[in-house]
């Protein structure tokens, strides 16, 4: 098994949001559950957002499939 980390991009997020489900234990109590619906120009949109915030935006990847990111700030 190879897990390792890279660099988020367009093609990336793309991957690993197609397949994304919210996990409902992170909503509060008093937020409703919202799932998921998966866009092309969604997953961009989150690729620019934290790029624009200067965070560094990390897949991570097992061998060629992103399964989990990781979002550095400061």
């Amino acid at each position: 098994m190879n897990i390792c980390l890279c660099e988020m991009n367009h093609k990336l997020a793309r991957q690993y949001f197609r397949k994304f489900v919210v996990d409902p234990a992170l909503f509060l109590d008093d937020q409703p559950y919202q799932p998921y619906q998966y866009t092309e120009e969604k997953a961009d949109a989150i690729v620019e957002r934290y790029r624009q915030m200067g965070r560094v935006y990390l897949a991570v990847m097992l061998g060629d499939e992103p399964i989990g990111e990781v979002i550095l700030k400061n």
